[in-house]
């Protein structure tokens, strides 16, 4: 005998959980807002721990093999820190000078394991949001779900860093995405890497593609930003 499911459907659940760890600060979310936000925690002393739901940190940077960090010309803080550790050759001379350095996943997601650990910043890895946990109207930690099961973590500050606002929605705090009129976000973009495809490739440049004869010929701008500025102004 089948068992129709409505789709509004639901299931009351209700259970102890036990407490797993407890912290000054709770991050959720281990992207570049959550790193730099635990490790700024770490050195005002207090005792963070950082939960993410994957096996490594820099969120989009790292797991979606986006290799570039966008132009911005205010370049200072955490961010300042870690492209002179990682990538001092696109330092900028000034905090007001734009840069788009471009850089390996793999080294990033190796750096910032490295200096969470060095600042003390407790991670849990493959550790998912599941829900806030509160008293009255004020968040007091996160539920988790982790390979042992799910487990609380609580804090005197918890920082949402999901990306989604997972931790916020869930507290019902009010929140806004995407554009006033619609809603609607930026579209994703697929990032791949390919090698050794066995079918030899010959290498070519398109007939519209920009050329230069020397170094000095070059633009401020990173080719990609060129290519997607030719093909936005392409005729439909």
């Amino acid at each position: 005998m089948e068992m129709a499911v409505s789709m509004h459907s639901s299931v009351p659940l209700q259970r102890a959980v036990e407490i797993y760890d407890e912290a000054d600060i709770v991050v959720v979310g281990g992207g570049p807002a959550g790193t730099a936000a635990a490790i700024s925690g770490a050195r005002c002393g207090k005792k963070v721990v950082l939960l993410e739901h994957s096996g490594q940190l820099g969120g989009m940077g790292t797991l979606g093999n986006v290799s570039v960090f966008m132009g911005v010309g205010n370049v200072t803080g955490i961010y300042r820190e870690m492209v002179s550790e990682v990538l001092p050759d696109y330092l900028p001379q000034s905090h007001e000078g734009s840069i788009w350095p471009q850089y390996s996943p793999f080294e990033l997601r190796h750096y910032l394991n490295t200096k969470l650990e060095r600042e003390g910043v407790k991670v849990y890895y493959h550790t998912s949001f599941v829900a806030a946990a509160m008293e009255g109207d004020s968040v007091t930690g996160v539920i988790a779900n982790t390979r042992q099961g799910l487990k609380a973590f609580l804090g005197r500050t918890v920082l949402d860093c999901t990306g989604d606002a997972r931790v916020a929605q869930d507290a019902g705090v009010p929140i806004r995405t995407g554009r006033s009129e619609d809603g609607l976000t930026q579209p994703m973009t697929l990032m791949f890497m390919m090698q050794n495809t066995g079918k030899p490739v010959k290498p070519y440049l398109p007939e519209d593609c920009y050329y230069y004869e020397t170094v000095d010929e070059l633009p401020p701008r990173p080719p990609f930003v060129l290519g997607a500025q030719r093909q936005w102004n392409a005729p439909r």
